[in-house]
């Protein structure tokens, strides 16, 4: 499996055929067929368990998510094998039947809800999705991100952008819009959204 991963990661599963896997890992591709089956197949079983290990690791590492996102990138192929996977247009039901980094992060929001951590008027779903957005979104364009706004590469930026994630949800107001003032055009004044 740790060959099919290297070879997903680096072309995409829809360009490595089970021939190509078969002679990294120095085995008969017939082996392959028996023990995994399809193609598909064996994407799948790739998929979950680099996603378990993925999950084991932040758990043994102790870890509060969303760093354990961040700090996967590095170590495991997994987030380059979902990211070519989706952009050559396989549906996410054919690659995972669970995503258990997500649900842990979903917990970790029900958790942050029950001790008052999250405003009423957070969406805890959203929430996940849009920590989840960030993360990837940086991890997937980390190089032209770094660019276009000049930062450094690394695990010390992303731990930043973690930080910095987590202080927005943390200190966050709901916003309210300031009423509108009396003005002619074209100088009236702009609505502005305050924190309360």
């Amino acid at each position: 499996m740790v060959a099919a991963g290297e070879l997903f990661a680096v072309r995409g599963p829809a360009s490595v055929s089970v021939r190509d896997v078969a002679s990294l890992a120095r085995v008969n591709h017939g082996l392959v067929h028996r023990h995994f089956g399809s193609k598909e197949q064996l994407v799948r079983a790739v998929m979950r368990s680099l996603a378990d290990e993925l999950s084991a690791n932040s758990a043994r590492a102790g870890e509060g998510l969303p760093t354990a996102f961040f700090d996967s990138a590095s170590g495991s192929p997994y987030w380059r094998v979902l990211a070519r996977a989706l952009l050559e247009g396989t549906p996410v039901s054919e690659l995972q039947d669970g995503f258990p980094m997500v649900g842990q992060l979903a917990v970790a929001m029900r958790e942050a809800r029950r001790a008052g951590l999250l405003r009423d008027d957070v969406d805890e779903h959203l929430l996940v999705g849009m920590t989840v957005a960030l993360h990837l979104g940086w991890l997937v364009f980390e190089p032209f991100i770094a660019s276009a706004v000049k930062t450094r590469r690394g695990s010390g930026e992303r731990r930043d952008v973690t930080l910095a994630w987590l202080r927005l949800l943390q200190g966050a107001a709901p916003l309210r819009e300031a009423p509108v003032r009396a003005a002619s055009a074209p100088n009236r004044a702009r609505r502005v959204a305050r924190p309360r």
